[in-house]
């Protein structure tokens, strides 16, 4: 219920924190949500907490039957990804321009 100016403002006085990626699998699990895609925007300064979130989505298809897709989007490039490049449900995207939301469309519905 915040003002938009008093967000940015609390974040440029506190630095904003890590974020932790698993956050959404790890949810989805707890409040037994059917989910068919997760789509993470990153600014590629996160934190895993107590799960990297390749293995949370991994764990949220056992726990749950459902073939979930990961789509990772960061929006910087540093060498690193917190989507597993060997797992074929999982996208990753450096960068964002006008072309990458139809690209995470067509990943997430198999075309």
């Amino acid at each position: 219920r915040q003002r938009l100016d008093d967000v940015v403002q609390l974040l440029a006085k506190t630095g904003g924190g890590g974020t932790n990626c698993a956050l959404p699998m790890a949810w989805a699990i707890q409040k037994k949500v059917a989910v068919d895609a997760f789509v993470i925007l990153t600014d590629s300064q996160t934190w895993y907490g107590d799960k990297h979130p390749a293995q949370a989505v991994r764990e949220y298809r056992h726990k749950t039957g459902i073939p979930a897709k990961l789509a990772v989007v960061a929006m910087a490039s540093n060498q690193h990804t917190i989507g597993d490049p060997d797992d074929d449900g999982v996208l990753n995207v450096v960068g964002f321009d006008t072309a990458t939301p139809q690209l995470v469309t067509d990943f997430i519905a198999g075309s």
